[in-house]
This record gives structure tokens, C-alpha cells and sequence, in this order.
């Protein structure tokens, strides 16, 4: 199955089962869900000894969900839009910031 095909499904799916829910709402949930995942990221990193993925992976899941409802909400081809994006992400240059994550620099 592809992503596009996920995106029609799944977001049909929520849609019927959470009775056409506002778009504002799959965001909230998205915002919890990404909460959640980043919870069991800082256990895993701190468990390196004894690293459990299950819930990591669940998580992740759960994300990619709700960005599919959203997206078929909005009528978005995820994926052409996340292909798209990776082409312009690799042609860009990145710094790293003090808390480990990376920005691209801004063209003036």
C-alpha cells in the first residue's frame, strides 16, 4: 500500500468513525500524539542500556495517521508533498543548533 493510498483510507476511515471531525481537531491530536512520541524518545535515549522501540514505533504510527487524516482532509498528496520537500531539503545547508537539532540556513 502506498502512502496515498493509506492517506485515502485511513482518512475516509477517521472521518466516518469520528464523524467528520474540524480539520483544527486532527491538528490537537496530532499535537498530543507528537507529545507522546517525543516522551518515549527521551525514555529510549535514556534506557540505551535496554532500548524498547514497541512504544516508539506505536507512536510514530499513531503520527503518520493523523497527518494522513489531515492530509486527506485538506485534499494534500502526502506523498508527492514529502518528495517534494526531501528533493528541496537535500539541496539546502544545515547548522546545527545547541539543542542538537538542525536548521537550514536562510537564503537573504
Amino acid at each position: 500500500m502506498s502512502l496515498s493510498d493509506l492517506t485515502r483510507d485511513f482518512g475516509g476511515w477517521a472521518d466516518t468513525t469520528f464523524e467528520n471531525p474540524p480539520i483544527q481537531a486532527y491538528g490537537r491530536k496530532l499535537a498530543h500524539e507528537v507529545h507522546e512520541l517525543n516522551n518515549d524518545l527521551e525514555d529510549f535515549g535514556m534506557n540505551a542500556d535496554n532500548p524498547d522501540r514497541t512504544n516508539i514505533g506505536a507512536e510514530l504510527a499513531d503520527c503518520l495517521l493523523v497527518l494522513c487524516a489531515i492530509a486527506n482532509r485538506a485534499g494534500v498528496d502526502l506523498e508527492r508533498e514529502a518528495l517534494k520537500k526531501f528533493e528541496i531539503n537535500k539541496g539546502r545547508t544545515w547548522i546545527k543548533q545547541a539543542d542538537g537539532t538542525h536548521q537550514h540556513v536562510k537564503k537573504a
